[in-house]
C-alpha cells in the first residue's frame, strides 16, 4: 500500500519558525474540541464523537495519571494544535500522538518537530519505543510518519499500526 501513496520528504520547521511545547491548559481544551468536532479532522484522526462535558472530565482527570501527558503547540505564539503520550510505559513504549488543528500550518515541519519532542519525552522517561495508529484513509499522515522513520508495523482492520525503536 505504501509504494502507492509514497513518501513525503519530512521537512524541519523554518529556523525563524518558534514553535514551542506548552501546557495543555482551558485555551487548548476549548480549541481542541473546536478542532476536533471539525469534520476533515475528526474524519483524519477518528477521535470518538465527544461533547464539552465529557472533554471537562477527560481534563479534569489528566492530574492524577502518570500514563498519560499532553502538551498544546504554539507557531510563534500561534496555538496550532496538541501532541502527547497515552499509555506510557506499557512494553517499554507509548502510544504518541500529534494534531495540527490549523490546516493553514501543515506543511510547516511541525510533525518533524512533534516527533522529535515525543521522542525526547519518552527517552527522559526510560522508554523504547513509540507507537501510533492512523487510519488507513490518512495517506498523508501514514506517509509523514514513514517519512520521519517510523515504521508499519501491523494493519489491524482500517488502522495502521506504526512503530519507532527509540535506541536506533
Amino acid at each position: 500500500m505504501l509504494g502507492l501513496i509514497g513518501v513525503l520528504t519530512v521537512r524541519e520547521p523554518d529556523p525563524d519558525a518558534r514553535i514551542d511545547q506548552v501546557a495543555f491548559d482551558n485555551e487548548f481544551l476549548a480549541l481542541s474540541f473546536q478542532w476536533l468536532q471539525e469534520p476533515e479532522m475528526a474524519h483524519l484522526t477518528q477521535v470518538p464523537v465527544f461533547d464539552r462535558d465529557g472533554q471537562r472530565k477527560w481534563f479534569e482527570g489528566l492530574g492524577g495519571r502518570t500514563d498519560y501527558a499532553v502538551w498544546g503547540i504554539r507557531y510563534n505564539d500561534i496555538p496550532v494544535g496538541a501532541l502527547g503520550l497515552k499509555d506510557i510505559g506499557v512494553n517499554d513504549g507509548a502510544e504518541y500522538f500529534f494534531y495540527i488543528g490549523l490546516k493553514e500550518y501543515w506543511g510547516r515541519g511541525i510533525a518533524w518537530w512533534a516527533y522529535q519532542t515525543v521522542s525526547r519525552e519518552a527517552r527522559d522517561r526510560g522508554l523504547r519505543y513509540l507507537y501510533g495508529t492512523i487510519a488507513n484513509h490518512n495517506t498523508r499522515s501514514l506517509s509523514v510518519h514513514v517519512g520521519l522513520g517510523m515504521q508499519i508495523a501491523e494493519v489491524r482492520e482500517s488502522t495502521y499500526w506504526v512503530v519507532a525503536d527509540l535506541n536506533e
